[in-house]
C-alpha cells in the first residue's frame, strides 16, 4: 500500500542498540513520522489534502441481522459490536473484525442488554491506543430483580474474553451506556437515577434521572459519579443517554440530554481534575420530536480532540423534519452551531447522528429518515439513506457512501484511526428494511504519486509521444500530465499534454537529438517521478 497513514508496524531502532540511544531514535523517528502527515493534512480549505476514502465493504455476510453497531479502529483494523436478538427478551452480542485480513464475526457473549426494548438494547465499544485494549459494555439482566452494566476487555486481536466487570448494579437503568478510551483511561456514561451513585457537587433539586461516569485508570475502576446533580433545572427534566469523548490527554468530556418541555444539551469536562458544573449549551433547541422517546439514542453525540470538543445532534424544526447542528468549543469559547444537513424541503427527520474529530477535522455522520412526504430524491422509494460530511466545522464536504443501490439503514457509527477516519453501518436490503448486513468504509492517506510510462517514436512526420500512467492501488487516480521536451542539452520547456489524448505528434528539425519526459499528478496533488524517451531526426 501506498500510505504512512496506513502501516502498522512499530518504529524501533537496532536491538543492539543502548536502551537510551533506541529510545531517542524511536523519538526522533516518531517526530519525523508526525511531521510528515502533519504537512500532508493541511486543515485550510475543508478537505485535508491526500486523503481519500476507499471502496465501502460489507463487512458480514448472510447471516443477521446485526443490530445497532458501534464501531473502535487501530491500525486499519476494525472492531464492530453488534446485537442479535434471540427471542423477544433476550440478545447476544457479536464482534465483526478484520483483524485477520479478513472479515470475521464471532460471539462475544449470550448475555447480552435486553432485547424487544428499544432503549435498552445496546452496546458500547472503545480501544485505548496507548495499553492497546478494547473494551466493551452493556446493561444486560443480574437477578430477576436487577441489572448491572459490565464492561469486558480484551487485547486488539478481537478476544474479549475478560469480564464482565461489574461497575454499577440497580433495579433498574434506563437508556444505553458509551464507552470512550485513551491514554490510559476508559470512561463510561449512563444514566442512573438520583441518589444511586454520589454527585460532583450538592443537589439544588431533584431529577428524574441523571448522567453518571465512571473511569477506569491505573487498572481499577472509580466509583460512578453523578455529573449532572447540581444543573439547577425544573424536577420535570431527565437527563437521559449521556454521551463521552476523551481527547489525547486523557481528559474526558460529557453531554447529556435534558428531556422535558424543551430538550436540551448540557456538557461537562475533567480538564480541570474534576468534573465542571454542567452547563447548558443549547438553549430551547428541542432536540428533535423523537427527545424523549427510546429512539432519542441517535440523537446527539460528541467528539474531542487537542482540548476542542464537538457535538453534533439533531434539531426539531416540526413539519419540517430536523436539521443536523454542529457546535464546537475551543479554548473554553463555545461556537456555532452550524449547519451539517444541506436545505431539506421535503422535510425529513434526522436520526443516528455520530461525530468523530482529530486534529482540527471533523467527521459527521447520520441518516435521513423516510416517511410521509419526505424521499429520497429522485426515486419513489421509501430507504433511510446515510448521510456523511467530513472537513472542518466551516467546510464540511459529502462524502458518497457507494452502499447498495437499494440500502436502507439504520445506524451509523464514526471512529478514528489516528488521523484517518472510517464509518461502520448497519443497512438492510430493500424497502423498509433498516438493519441486518454491516458496512464499512474507511480513509486512505495517499502519499505516492501515479507511475508514467512514455515512447518516443520517429516517425516522416516528426516524433511521436504516446504515454500513459497508472495510480498505485489503493490511490486517488490519475488527474492530469505534465510533458516536456529537452533539445540536444538545452533548457527543459513544457509542452502541452492534451487533457483528453495520451499522444502527441512533435514536430522537429532535423539532425538534432532530443529528450522527453512526463509525469503524472494524482486526483490528491501527489506528482509521481518524471520518465524520459529519447528519440533523434
Amino acid at each position: 500500500m501506498n500510505g504512512v497513514g496506513n502501516r502498522s508496524s512499530d518504529n524501533t531502532a537496532g536491538a543492539g542498540a543502548p536502551r537510551s540511544k533506541r529510545v531517542a531514535l524511536q523519538r526522533l523517528l516518531s517526530a519525523a513520522l508526525a511531521g510528515l502527515v502533519l504537512a500532508l493534512l493541511p486543515l485550510a480549505g475543508g478537505e485535508a489534502r491526500g486523503i481519500i476514502w476507499l471502496k465501502t465493504q460489507q463487512a458480514t455476510g448472510n447471516s443477521g441481522p446485526y443490530l445497532h453497531p458501534v464501531m473502535a479502529t487501530y491500525r486499519n483494523h476494525a472492531y464492530i459490536l453488534s446485537v442479535r436478538e434471540t427471542s423477544q427478551t433476550t440478545s447476544s452480542v457479536y464482534l465483526t473484525t478484520n483483524r485477520s485480513g479478513s472479515w470475521k464475526t464471532s460471539l462475544v457473549s449470550n448475555r447480552g442488554p435486553t432485547a424487544g426494548s428499544y432503549s435498552q438494547e445496546f452496546v458500547a465499544l472503545a480501544v485505548d491506543p496507548q495499553s492497546k485494549r478494547l473494551y466493551a459494555a452493556w446493561i444486560y439482566g443480574k437477578t430477576k430483580q436487577t441489572v448491572a452494566i459490565g464492561v469486558w476487555s480484551g487485547d486488539l486481536s478481537g478476544n474479549l474474553s475478560t469480564g464482565p466487570t461489574e461497575v454499577f448494579s440497580a433495579g433498574t437503568l434506563p437508556g444505553q451506556p458509551t464507552l470512550a478510551a485513551g491514554a490510559g483511561k476508559v470512561y463510561l456514561a449512563f444514566t442512573a437515577t438520583p441518589g444511586s451513585a454520589p454527585g460532583s457537587c450538592n443537589d439544588q433539586t431533584t431529577h428524574a434521572t441523571d448522567a453518571v461516569v465512571a473511569t477506569l485508570a491505573n487498572g481499577s475502576w472509580s466509583s460512578p459519579q453523578n455529573v449532572t446533580s447540581c444543573a439547577a433545572t425544573a424536577t420535570s427534566l431527565s437527563f437521559e443517554n449521556p454521551k463521552v469523548a476523551v481527547d489525547e490527554s486523557g481528559h474526558g468530556y460529557v453531554i447529556g440530554l435534558a428531556t422535558g418541555t424543551q430538550s436540551n444539551l448540557w456538557y461537562t469536562d475533567n480538564t480541570s481534575g474534576s468534573w465542571s458544573s454542567p452547563q447548558q449549551v443549547t438553549h430551547g433547541a428541542s432536540i428533535s420530536e423523537f427527545a424523549g422517546s427510546p429512539a432519542m439514542r441517535g440523537l446527539h453525540a460528541i467528539a474531542a480532540s487537542r482540548g476542542a470538543v464537538y457535538i453534533a445532534y439533531a434539531q426539531d424544526r416540526g413539519s419540517n423534519g430536523d436539521d443536523i447542528r454542529l457546535l464546537s468549543r475551543s479554548g473554553g469559547t463555545w461556537s456555532g452551531p452550524v449547519a451539517v444537513s444541506p436545505a431539506d424541503p421535503e422535510g425529513c427527520h434526522k436520526f443516528a447522528v455520530s461525530v468523530i474529530a482529530r486534529a482540527g477535522r471533523v467527521g459527521v455522520s447520520y441518516i435521513r429518515s423516510f416517511g410521509g412526504a419526505c424521499h429520497v430524491v429522485g426515486t419513489t422509494n421509501d430507504f433511510n439513506t446515510p448521510q456523511l460530511r467530513t472537513g472542518t466545522p466551516s467546510h464540511l464536504t459529502p462524502i458518497t457512501l457507494d452502499l447498495p443501490k437499494n440500502a436502507s439503514c439504520g445506524d451509523t457509527s464514526l471512529s478514528s484511526d489516528g488521523d484517518l477516519f472510517r464509518v461502520a453501518l448497519s443497512c438492510g436490503l430493500g424497502s423498509q428494511q433498516l438493519a441486518g448486513k454491516l458496512f464499512y468504509k474507511r480513509e486512505f492517506l495517499d502519499v505516492v504519486g501515479p507511475k508514467s510510462h512514455l515512447l518516443a517514436r520517429k516517425t516522416r512526420s516528426g516524433i511521436q509521444l504516446t504515454w500513459r500512467a497508472q495510480d498505485p492501488t489503493p490511490g486517488a487516480g490519475v488527474a492530469g500530465f505534465q510533458l516536456q521536451v529537452r533539445a540536444s542539452g538545452g533548457q527543459w520547456r513544457a509542452l502541452p499534454a492534451p487533457a483528453h489524448s495520451r499522444s502527441l505528434l512533435y514536430h522537429a528539425s532535423s539532425g538534432r537529438h532530443f529528450v522527453f519526459r512526463v509525469r503524472a499528478r494524482d486526483r490528491v496533488n501527489n506528482w509521481g517521478p518524471w520518465i524520459t524517451a529519447a528519440a533523434s531526426t
